[in-house]
């Protein structure tokens, strides 16, 4: 008989305040046969003592108490230390409506399926909700052959929605033990703290044979109170870590028979998750310094750059790439190098300098062509010639 336990991995990170109705949210489903580990990350309150205070009352939880690695790292603990054959996540500061699991796990165990997905509630308070489903996905059974045409191209970057079509929150799905955990081990190592989600989901949708699409909604996703930044966007390495990111599932899309609109899709959200910062939370210190977006997604950490501008789309190149360290700018460029001093020479030196791209860094579209040819009849290799500062896409 197939084992039809449901392992919920529950990453715990100072949350006192709502982790009783995270974890009795869990222990008062309907559907009972469940394991449930909670995965105390380092807490600094007393999320570790009210884990381990539902462990005494139900010999269902299992609780794990480790150094604070971020999300990534609880969920690998957590999931490594299951032992059922299907897997789904709920955060410490959320709760699940009580026929969640039994609803879903009808659907996994009914389909025979890799991956069940359903909608949630964003919730900020009793009077303040949001219902979230995918409505570009149709409801139902998908298979491989489905999968490739209907969801694949449009789960990252759909057209209609001008965001994705599948969302990647990783929360309100069931996964298959056995194929998550080949994702989550090759994320290991990895430190970024946005976009965990779609790393985990969007590789995990590639290697899939049947997906069963509901937009029925159990989960509860707490939201900030308007105006509060999440810590990733106060990290000083944040534009650094979102790039780990990006590289990280560029290499993972790269292999793919689906590359070429894999990545198109993925330079969209890299792009998307910027604007984020802006749109959802206002234009804080750090972004007021970057509002042209180096084009990190198209230059590959280690490489020797020309900077060829020392305006302000140059100077805030300059400056992000000094920050994001990885990156060598063996010649910083201009016309008019005269009155910048002596950091910026002429645009004859690019000839003599070694170098793997040459960055045009100017918001003017007229005047990167102009550039751009010059530098073809200087002997620059087209392939090593980048854009950047084009208002409508680095822009923020």
């Amino acid at each position: 008989m197939m084992d039809e336990s449901l392992a919920v991995v529950v990453p715990v990170y100072n949350v006192e305040a709502y982790l009783p109705q995270c974890i009795e949210s869990v222990i008062n489903q309907t559907y009972s046969n469940l394991e449930i580990i909670l995965v105390d990350d380092g807490s600094e309150d007393a999320s570790g003592r009210i884990c381990d205070e539902y462990a005494r009352k139900d010999d269902r939880i299992k609780v794990m108490h480790k150094r604070n690695g971020g999300l990534i790292s609880a969920r690998y603990e957590g999931v490594k230390l299951s032992q059922a054959q299907y897997v789904i996540f709920l955060d410490g500061d959320d709760w699940v409506a009580p026929e969640m699991y039994g609803e879903l796990m009808g659907d996994m165990i009914g389909y025979q399926a890799d991956l069940v997905t359903s909608g949630c509630i964003r919730y900020w308070g009793e009077t303040s909700q949001k219902k979230a489903q995918d409505m570009y996905v149709s409801v139902g059974l998908h298979d491989r052959e489905s999968i490739v045409r209907n969801i694949i191209p449009i789960m990252m970057r759909c057209k209609e929605s001008h965001s994705w079509g599948l969302d990647p929150s990783a929360c309100f799905k069931i996964f298959r033990r056995d194929l998550l955990m080949y994702q989550l081990e090759s994320l290991k190592g990895h430190h970024f703290y946005y976009g965990e989600d779609s790393a985990i989901v969007f590789p995990y949708i590639l290697r899939s044979q049947r997906i069963y699409c509901t937009r029925k909604i159990f989960y509860y996703h707490r939201q900030r109170a308007q105006g509060v930044l999440p810590p990733y966007f106060l990290d000083e390495n944040y534009i650094e870590h979102l790039f780990e990111f990006y590289s990280y599932l560029k290499g993972v899309f790269i292999e793919s028979e689906y590359k070429d609109s894999l990545i198109r899709q993925l330079d969209l959200l890299f792009m998307d998750m910027m604007k984020h910062c802006q749109e959802k939370y206002g234009i804080t210190d750090y972004l007021e310094k970057k509002r042209y977006l180096f084009p990190f997604n198209k230059v590959k950490r280690g490489s020797k750059i020309v900077l060829y501008g020392a305006g302000a789309v140059g100077n805030a190149f300059h400056q992000q790439l000094e920050e994001a360290k990885g990156y060598e700018i063996t010649l910083w460029v201009d016309k008019a190098y005269g009155k910048f001093g002596e950091n910026v020479e002429a645009p004859q030196n690019i000839c003599l300098a070694d170098y793997d791209y040459v960055i045009i860094a100017l918001a003017s579209p007229v005047q990167i062509g102009e550039i751009h040819d010059e530098l073809v009849k200087m002997g620059v290799e087209e392939e090593k010639i980048i854009y950047g500062g084009q208002p409508e896409i680095f822009f923020i």
